[in-house]
């Protein structure tokens, strides 16, 4: 995304192995504290409802959902991310107005 873009939106980029297993909170508050960040400097973005963005506002921070498949939003206020992009490519718009 970084190399498309021409430009660096990450300071950081964990998966499993750094952090354990994803789908809770627990996940998403490793990552802040490894990173000495707070929820509020923290974008966590997946395709996963359950596993990504549930867990993510779990932890307070702030979500975008890559929903490639065009699935209805959730009703379950839980798993309703605070922005939903069709592609990473709109990860990239939203993430230049922060």
């Amino acid at each position: 995304m970084e190399k498309a873009a021409g430009r660096s939106y990450f300071n950081y980029a964990f998966d499993h192995n750094h952090l354990g297993l994803k789908g809770s909170s627990t996940y998403f508050v490793n990552a802040l504290m490894s990173t000495n960040s707070r929820p509020g400097d923290a974008v966590a973005i997946g395709d996963s409802l359950e596993h990504d963005i549930a867990a993510a506002k779990e932890a307070g921070i702030r979500t975008v959902w890559v929903n490639r498949k065009g699935l209805s939003p959730p009703i379950d206020n839980s798993a309703l991310p605070d922005y939903q992009a069709k592609d990473l490519f709109q990860v990239l718009d939203y993430l230049k107005g922060l």
